[in-house]
Parts: structure tokens; C-alpha cells; sequence
């Protein structure tokens, strides 16, 4: 049977990733992170020449398999994705390839366009995408839209020189990226070498920026603030932030359920039961299913979002694209608004700072706290990680919590004790 809408808006991620069959090669493939990709697979007779012992050339024809995707879902309809499989069945039946078919009408775009380099990175990713793993590639898109389209747009890749490049990089390392600086010179290089490869230009810019002259990134933890005298101030400076909504909205649900930031930026509607009070997510560090239980407050923060952005798939999406997640250097920017500096609190401290204040101040046992953190621990009888375990207890701490953080925004005691007045007498 065909396909529907409501299908493939209920089609939940696994551990792995897996088709749904919509007929005659067409078949949309969801992966671990909630993305779902329209993909059409076929066979194709390839010819090979071969030599025979005594000189002869000899043809083999041999039938391979290959597949030709159309992009992703909502974005490409299931009409849309149809009508894309019924003309690339056409080219198969005459003889052309879709694959690259695609692929030099993406390239000859890039050249119509006079080789802009926006382009042509977007090209680069196009081309990239299934080959790599979607995180990775979201993690490049990420770099090249937020640090180097901004300052390259409109430039031609032939014009792009060493000096644009490493302006680029140090405008990151002086933002205190040190690390980020070097892995944005490596994406950078890669679309290069792929505008070399396509006769754009003759030698790849990035080649000219030496590693040395970056900063080498020093190992250490993630700042975060961990005294709970400090919270209070920080909770505030958050609930008053002066600029965006979504940004303001992602900042106050960090602490109350303090995943990873990358999980929390790219948040889904779709994983998200406000009802149950509960996100269920594939976590892409540890390769394992993941339940955050919700606080009250969490799922007040959600709903008040969602009348926002719940018309799209990301719950923080960035201001200029409603298709990509808010920005890892927005939230940290964000931040630095607030009057914190690198060395004082980032995006990732929220997960410090919640794991030490529960275990010492809210006096939680540190294995259920571990278990809510989604880190891979094992119990006395060598158990792996299971996303159901202690989600009782779970769910009544991270109540607890949230009531600790409320009470220390308003200034109250924080661990709701109560304190004797004496009476004159």
C-alpha cells in the first residue's frame, strides 16, 4: 500500500535506520535522529571492457544496484517525491544515470550562479548527504551557514583567498572557539576540494592557511556555575533576557533538563509528549534511546514555545530558517549578554551544574542522576544503560529539581526548609 501523510508523520526513529516502502523502488528512510529522506533504488546495466588472455577485448555487462535520493520530508511531499521517482524511472528506462543526473544540474546551478561560494558549499552538502552520518553533517552546515557564508556571500570561490579564510577563523578563535576554528578550517577545505574537483578553481585556498597559525585548543572541562548561591542571579538574568524568544525559551529549559546542548537545540516536536510529560530522543554520543521525564515547568516552557514554533518540526529553530536549529554560538552568545564570561558559564554547564547541585544539595543518589545525564553506566551486575531504568525515581527528582530552581529565582530557601521565628515573651 501507498504511503500517507499521517504515516509518515507518526514514523518514530530507532537505533537504526529503516525504510517504509511507498512502492516500485520508492521508499522514504528514516534515520536515528528523527530525519526522513525520500530515496529511490534501482538497477542499472553497467558495461565493462576486459582483456582477455590472448589480447581480445571482452564486454561484461553486469546489473547494480544504486540508489538516487529527492530530499527530505516535509520539505519534498510525497507528491513531489513521486513525480521525481516516475522521471527518474524514465532516464533509467533510456539509459541515463538519475544519480548523476542530479548531481551535474546541482553543479551546473553552482556555475549558472557564477560560482558563488554559498552555493557551492550548499552543493558540497547536497553531495555529501548519505555518505555521512546526518549529525555530522548538520554539525558542518552548522559551521559553514553561521561562521563563513555571512563573510564569503557573493564571492566567487575563485576569489576567495587566504586572507578571507583565515579573517574567518580568527573572528571563531576570538570568540574563545579555539577548537571550533580548527575544525571550520577543515570543512572549508573540504568544500574547496570540491569546487577543485569541478574545474571551479585550480588550487584549494585553505592549503595556504597553516594549522600553526591557529591557537591549539587546550583540553578541560565545560565552566559552569556550581555554587548554588550563584543559580538565583543566573535564573533571573535568563527570564529577563532581552533578545530573542526562542533563544530566551531554550535558555530556561536547559537547566530543567540539562541534555546535551546539540540535543536540546535540535529538539523535535515529534519526540515530545506533552500529555505523558516526557521527550524521547536517540542520543548520537552513546547510540542508545533516551527518556527525559518533565517537570511541570519544563512542559509550561514547551507549551508556551510550541505556540511559537509548533507549526514547523524544530522546536528551536534559528530566526533566519525555520529548517535549522538554533545555533550552539547563539546560545552562547546569549550568555555572554547576560554578563558571564567563557571561563564563567557555557551552554554545556548546564549539565554540571545540575549534576552537582542535585547530588549535594538535593542529596540524590548520584546512579539515578548518572542515568537522567544518559551516560553509559553499568550497575553491580554489569547492566548496560536502559532508557526505562529508575524512571520512578527519575521522574520525582527532576520535579524536585525544578521546584529547587523556582524557589531560588524567587529567593526563597531553596531546599524548602523551614526557619523558626522567635517570639518575644
Amino acid at each position: 500500500m501507498p504511503l500517507t501523510d499521517i504515516q509518515i508523520k507518526q514514523a518514530k526513529p530507532t537505533d537504526k535506520p529503516y525504510k517504509m516502502a511507498d512502492g516500485r523502488g520508492l521508499y522514504i528512510l528514516i534515520h536515528p535522529n528523527g530525519s526522513k529522506y525520500w530515496q529511490l533504488k534501482f538497477r542499472q546495466k553497467i558495461a565493462y571492457e576486459t582483456l582477455g588472455p590472448d589480447a581480445e577485448t571482452t564486454v561484461e555487462v553486469i546489473t547494480k544496484e544504486k540508489i538516487v535520493s529527492f530530499g527530505m520530508h516535509p520539505d519534498v511531499t510525497i507528491k513531489s517525491a513521486r513525480e521525481m521517482a516516475e522521471i527518474a524511472r524514465k532516464d533509467i528506462k533510456a539509459g541515463i544515470d538519475p544519480v548523476q543526473k542530479r548531481k551535474k544540474a546541482k553543479l551546473a546551478n553552482a556555475v549558472a550562479l557564477g560560482q558563488q561560494f554559498e552555493v557551492v558549499a550548499e552543493a558540497y552538502l547536497d553531495h555529501r548527504r548519505g555518505a555521512i552520518a546526518e549529525t555530522h553533517l548538520e554539525r558542518m552546515a552548522a559551521q559553514l551557514r553561521n561562521d563563513c557564508i555571512p563573510y564569503l556571500k557573493g564571492m566567487a570561490v575563485s576569489a576567495v583567498t587566504k586572507k578571507e579564510i583565515l579573517a574567518i577563523l580568527k573572528r571563531i578563535e576570538n570568540r574563545g572557539a579555539v577548537a571550533s576554528a580548527r575544525r571550520t578550517r577543515s570543512v572549508l577545505k573540504l568544500v574547496f576540494e570540491y569546487a577543485c574537483d569541478h574545474h571551479m578553481i585550480e588550487r584549494n585556498p585553505v592549503l595556504d592557511v597553516n594549522i600553526s597559525a591557529l591557537k591549539t585548543p587546550t583540553k578541560g572541562h565545560f565552566a559552569a556555575i556550581t555554587e548554588p548561591g550563584d543559580v538565583p542571579g543566573l535564573l533571573r538574568k535568563i527570564d529577563t533576557y532581552p533578545g530573542k524568544f526562542v533563544t530566551r525559551q531554550a535558555l530556561r529549559l536547559f537547566p530543567l533538563v540539562f541534555s546535551r546542548p546539540g540535543e536540546i537545540r535540535r529538539l523535535l516536536w515529534s519526540d515530545i509528549d506533552l500529555d505523558r510529560a516526557e521527550w524521547r530522543y536517540f542520543v548520537t554520543k552513546t547510540k542508545k534511546h533516551h527518556l527525559v521525564p518533565l517537570s511541570r515547568q519544563a512542559v509550561e516552557i514547551l507549551r508556551e514555545t510550541k505556540e511559537l514554533t509548533g507549526g514547523g518540526k524544530l522546536v528551536f529553530p534559528c530566526a533566519t530558517d525555520d529548517k535549522v536549529p538554533l545555533s550552539e554560538n547563539t546560545l552562547n552568545n546569549a550568555i555572554r549578554r547576560m554578563g558571564y564570561n567563557k571561563d564563567q558559564m557555557t551552554s554545556h554547564g548546564f549539565r554540571a551544574m545540575a549534576r552537582t547541585i542535585i547530588a549535594e544539595e538535593l542529596g540524590e543518589r548520584p546512579d539515578v542522576i548518572e542515568h537522567q545525564l544518559a551516560h553509559v553506566v553499568a550497575d553491580s551486575l554489569g547492566t548496560a544503560y536502559n532508557r526505562t531504568k529508575f524512571i520512578n525515581e527519575r521522574r520525582r527528582m527532576m520535579q524536585h529539581w525544578a521546584d529547587w530552581l523556582d524557589r531560588a529565582r524567587t529567593g526563597g530557601d531553596p531546599l524548602g526548609n523551614v526557619v523558626p521565628i522567635k517570639v518575644a515573651g
